[in-house]
């Protein structure tokens, strides 16, 4: 891969994408059930009350993305990222005592996240590809955002060295580095 914008901004930035979106629904309404925060014959509309908050804001907010990347991706994948970081904040205090009404806040922000990441990472693929190169280039575009569709079944697993609100704490840390990644110029 000979495209240095794509390993500097997309590369980082995708695996947020799909790691945004499965930790919002597959984790965090589980915690709430687990936690007795809900009661079992609720467990179903809570969680496709939460996979409509994050799909429909991530869908919502990818016009605003495509504006904020008319001329440069850069702003859209800081702002992607910003809100997978403040989303994963949220969720560390949400693990901490699980209730309700911090999974609103908590399934907007990691929507956004997705939203802003996935429209980011596909501008950025489809502005520095060759005609010739585009399709494997997207390929592997998703590819990288498919490795998010793992961080469930790896916190999960990590919960037998620590509790989910520092498992979240290291994986906020991980995006706020891959925030200021992104922020440094090096166009």
């Amino acid at each position: 891969m000979r495209q240095p914008r794509f390993r500097r901004l997309v590369t980082p930035v995708a695996p947020w994408v799909f790691t945004a979106a499965t930790v919002s629904l597959a984790v965090l309404p589980g915690l709430l059930a687990d936690g007795g925060g809900v009661a079992a014959e609720y467990a179903v509309a809570v969680n496709a009350v939460v996979a409509g908050l994050t799909l429909g804001t991530g869908v919502l907010v990818q016009p605003l993305a495509r504006r904020l990347a008319a001329a440069d991706t850069r702003p859209a994948a800081r702002l992607g990222t910003a809100a997978v970081v403040a989303g994963l904040v949220v969720a560390v205090a949400y693990a901490a005592a699980p209730t309700p009404w911090l999974l609103v806040p908590t399934a907007l922000l990691l929507g956004a996240g997705y939203g802003c990441c996935l429209v980011a990472g596909l501008l950025e693929t489809q502005r520095v590809a060759a005609p010739h190169e585009l399709a494997g280039l997207t390929g592997v575009f998703y590819a990288l955002t498919y490795l998010g569709f793992a961080a469930p079944l790896v916190l999960a697993a990590l919960t037998a060295v620590a509790p989910y609100p520092v498992l979240l704490g290291v994986l906020a840390g991980l995006a706020a580095l891959t925030l200021a990644w992104t922020t440094v110029d090096r166009t």
